[in-house]
Parts: C-alpha cells; sequence; structure tokens
C-alpha cells in the first residue's frame, strides 16, 4: 500500500506542478501586457500618483470629496475601504496588474490592499494639503503598523 502510494505521487505530482507553471507562466504575460496599457476594460489608468488625483478629481464630486476631507484620512479610508477602495482595485487592476499597481509596486507597495489604502489616504493628504510623507506611509503599510494601537495619532 505504501509502495502504492508513493508510485502514485511520483506520477503525478510532475503534472501538478506543470499546471501551476503554466498558470504562472500566463499571468506573467497578462502582467506584462497590462502594465503597458493606458486603458483596461474601457477604464483609464493612472500612470502615477500624480495622474491618479487629476483622475479621482474628475470622477468625484465636490459633496463627496467635502465628505471625505471631513474625516480624517485613517477614518476615511477605513470607511471607503469597500467602496471608492474596491473601485479602486478593481477598476485599476492591483491584483491582475496594470500600469499603475506596477508604479505602487515599484514605489516599494507589496500587497493590492495596501496600494488601496495608499491611493485613499495619498488622495486624503491631497485634498487637505497635507504633506505627502510618501515614504514614512508606505514603511507603515508595508510593517501593517499605520492602523496600529501604537500609531494612534490622527493626521
Amino acid at each position: 500500500m505504501r509502495l502504492t502510494t508513493l508510485i502514485l505521487f511520483a506520477l503525478f505530482f510532475p503534472l501538478f506542478l506543470s499546471g501551476q507553471s503554466e498558470d504562472a507562466k500566463r499571468y506573467a504575460e497578462e502582467y506584462e501586457k497590462n502594465i503597458q496599457k493606458s486603458q483596461i476594460d474601457g477604464i483609464y489608468i493612472p500612470k502615477d500618483m500624480a495622474d491618479a488625483f487629476i483622475e479621482l478629481d474628475r470622477l468625484t464630486s465636490r459633496e463627496n470629496k467635502v465628505k471625505f476631507i471631513s474625516l480624517n484620512e485613517k477614518e476615511a479610508s477605513r470607511r471607503l475601504f469597500f467602496s471608492l477602495g474596491r473601485w479602486i482595485t478593481i477598476k485599476w487592476q492591483f491584483y491582475e496588474g496594470s500600469r499603475f499597481s506596477h508604479y505602487l509596486k515599484s514605489a516599494g507597495l507589496k500587497h493590492p490592499d495596501d496600494m488601496t489604502f495608499f491611493v485613499m489616504i495619498m488622495y486624503h493628504r491631497h485634498l487637505t494639503k497635507a504633506p505627502l510623507d510618501v515614504k514614512n506611509l508606505i514603511d507603515q503599510l508595508n510593517d501593517k503598523t499605520f492602523f496600529s494601537e501604537e500609531n494612534k495619532s490622527d493626521q
């Protein structure tokens, strides 16, 4: 019985691995295509943070901007994570890859959720004319300290 299990494992394990490598290869090919595009599925993809500010300004009503900045940046980004944040993540292709997600990865952000929080917090700071402090925010998001108890300051 043990020998049969070992033989079956030896026969089928390589098939499992080859399927994974094909998926990874397809993902990498799609990612490389996406990071070159200015539009994906009819949605404009910003090229950098300044371009994202312009696009968010265009898409957001004055009334919604006033509501957004009436909250501190932590509360605003938490409250809007599953609405504005999900729109940003999905439409700007943070999981599949886009020129904007590639830009954010190059800046040091590792996870799509961190990218989303980064964009919303940067936009809040942009609207309130607060210092952007990009490097510090990236470090805090990567270290998971931005929302932690140790970092309670309302910004």
